[in-house]
């Protein structure tokens, strides 16, 4: 059943697809099981999982299924990605007191290995100043926080109201990813594929700018480069002043 749900949500059509499910981000990979049972999930996530398959756990919402299940799910999944109080409960072995630090590597691979080289101005979400700057910063502030939250821009919002994140930082970020979200929305509506790159040629690149509502390629090229300028600040300024980010101070 697993496998057809797949295959249909998947498979192209006339109309395009209805969504791409990468069951290869599951437990285990394409090793483990496309179903699990609560119990066997609660054992990958606590005994084997990375610190990455924890972030995506404060995410977790139901969208079908039978409504107890996916509850106890979520609630599951609240436990398990709940940092806020890991020093007096059972951690998962992904925990490790210098988890941001972990994080912040994981972002540096991802923009390492995902963005194509000498692209980075086109890569609206694997860059400098990407979508993936923000979605990080919300996930660390649900695991340090115990959120669960599967809406980054609720969890920014959350964090600029709890503290978290200063009134000025919190807006640039929110304001950013809004603008870059819209932007990859356009992007896919476009090719009907998970699109997060602007085109590198001149003529698709101003298409998509003029439906963003530029008037050229141009201006729309500085507005993302500002947009993306102001979401890295952040994102260093946060990096460099957690003590487990493990910064060196320069000489």
């Amino acid at each position: 059943i697993a496998a057809d749900l797949i295959d249909l949500l998947s498979s192209r059509t006339e109309d395009g697809t209805v969504l791409k499910v990468d069951a290869r981000l599951r437990p285990d990979g394409e090793a483990g099981l496309l179903v699990n049972s609560l119990d066997a999930y609660e054992a990958y996530y606590r005994q084997r999982a990375q610190l990455w398959e924890i972030q995506s756990l404060t995410r977790v919402r139901m969208v079908a299924g039978d409504p107890a299940t996916g509850e106890s799910f979520c609630q599951l999944a609240n436990r398990l990605a709940d940092f806020s109080g890991v020093d007096s409960a059972q951690p998962v072995a992904a925990f490790v007191p210098e988890w941001k630090r972990e994080v912040v590597r994981m972002r540096e691979r991802i923009e390492k290995e995902r963005t194509q080289a000498g692209k980075d101005d086109l890569a609206i979400k694997t860059g400098r100043g990407g979508l993936v700057d923000a979605e990080f910063l919300a996930q660390v502030f649900c695991l340090e926080k115990g959120w669960q939250e599967p809406n980054t821009l609720e969890a920014l919002k959350r964090a600029a109201t709890a503290g978290a994140l200063a009134k000025t930082d919190g807006k640039r970020l929110i304001d950013g990813f809004r603008a870059l979200q819209r932007v990859e929305g356009i992007l896919r509506r476009w090719s009907y594929e998970g699109e997060t790159v602007l085109p590198d040629q001149e003529a698709p690149y101003r298409r998509v700018a003029i439906r963003c509502g530029f008037p050229d390629a141009q201006t729309f090229r500085k507005h993302i480069a500002g947009i993306r300028t102001d979401i890295r600040k952040v994102w260093d300024d946060f990096t460099n002043r957690s003590p487990a980010a493990d910064r060196q101070p320069t000489a």
